[in-house]
């Protein structure tokens, strides 16, 4: 296979159906790296005026509540975690840019090369997978923040719909520290929070959902070697030794799977390492908030979703790493129960060789230090719980 592709054919690609909201996100974030650099720095810069300025909100609430009502510093830490995660995933992406630019080539590259009909429908069926991950993922995150986002106003349609002899006291969005009346500017801050939540729904699902579909095209590549070595020792030909060029195909197929398995490694695993702490922090300061705010019920409702959100945002990027270990382990098991036995001494000498590599999995981790898959997901949660006995015991 090539390493070049026209920017015709890979637009090709992710415009087909499959890889089309993938690629709408990511150039509404701004991280689209095939987007002129113009367009790139605006959307960029959209971003980070919403989200940049509510840090300095949680900053500067942080610092005047902090000894002075831990409850309400709470707050402000959680909400704080949430911008510097999303804040940190723009950043880490936009500097390995490069990196993903190869890793869309490569994949635009096996969409377009692997040509055969059921090759190419086993990669359509990963393809269809990954899609409806991406949309149901998609609608979640934007229920959520839709959710999020009405609760402060529940009062406002409360008084228009049922008045009362006196307006009901107004819910801010956080309560933060600003240098202004907050009450006083309610609908614009309002307003202002509203964008501060469309971009972080935009950032996080655009780069979560791309990442699904590029290991579920890793996946689909694994599915179509196991199918050529099947192929291979059922099409045993003694005369010309036709196993033994499909063999060698689907070896060449099993390098680049390795190699492209590892370029994603290394553009994610830094993004893996401090996205795997903030949520870890995060939860644990979510939690024992929420226990604090249980007779609040509005409040109680938002760190809910907000939790919720983080939990399966995390599962969400797990998942994916569980379904790459679980396919290239099998590799192993498929090998073996096909009729190897029927091929060539050489044939049988590449098929020790590919089955040898099988044995260690392809994986992806945070920073080298954790595997992602469910088994570590599961420790995650119970080190979050734990965190947030103890900080609950001091209070």
């Amino acid at each position: 296979m090539t390493n070049e592709i026209s920017q015709e054919k890979l637009n090709r690609v992710f415009d087909s159906h499959y890889f089309y909201l993938n690629k709408k996100l990511q150039i509404v974030s701004g991280l689209w790296p095939y987007q002129s650099r113009k367009r790139k720095f605006i959307h960029k810069l959209t971003m980070l005026c919403f989200l940049g300025t509510a840090l300095v909100f949680l900053l500067n609430g942080l610092r005047h509540w902090c000894g002075v009502d831990i409850d309400v510093c709470g707050e402000n830490l959680v909400g704080l975690i949430y911008v510097i995660s999303v804040l940190s995933k723009l950043f880490i992406t936009s500097l390995y840019e490069e990196k993903f630019k190869i890793i869309y080539t490569r994949l635009a590259i096996n969409w377009l090369e692997l040509t055969d009909p059921q090759e190419h429908n086993i990669l359509i069926s990963f393809a269809r997978q990954a899609k409806i991950k991406t949309v149901v993922y998609f609608v979640y995150m934007a229920a959520a923040g839709v959710g999020f986002c009405q609760i402060p106003m529940i009062p406002v349609f409360l008084d228009f719909i049922n008045p009362l002899n006196e307006t009901r006291p107004k819910i801010l969005f956080v309560k933060a520290e600003f240098i202004f009346d907050p009450y006083k500017y309610f609908y614009q801050l309002y307003a202002f929070f509203i964008g501060c939540a469309a971009s972080a729904v935009f950032i996080v699902c655009s780069i979560d959902t791309t990442f699904t579909a590029v290991v579920h095209q890793i996946i689909g590549v694994v599915s179509i070697i196991k199918y050529r070595l099947n192929c291979a020792t059922v099409s045993f030909n003694p005369n010309k030794d036709v196993s033994y060029k499909l063999i060698v195909h689907a070896i060449q197929l099993h390098k680049e799977v390795l190699q492209f398995s590892d370029l994603i490694e290394k553009s994610y695993n830094i993004f893996f390492l401090v996205l795997t702490g903030l949520t870890v922090v995060f939860l644990s300061t979510g939690a024992i908030v929420m226990l604090v705010r249980v007779g609040a019920m509005l409040d109680l409702i938002r760190l809910v979703l907000v939790l919720i959100g983080a939990i399966l945002h995390f599962l969400f990027l797990t998942w994916p790493g569980q379904n790459l270990i679980d396919h290239t382990s099998d590799l192993f098991a498929a090998i073996y129960a096909t009729e190897w036995y029927n091929v060539s001494e050489r044939s049988k000498k590449l098929l020790s060789i590919i089955m040898l590599r099988s044995l260690k999995p392809c994986v992806f981790t945070a920073g080298g230090l954790y595997v992602m898959n469910l088994e570590n997901f599961g420790s995650i949660m119970k080190t979050a719980v734990s965190y947030m006995a103890v900080v609950s015991s001091f209070r």
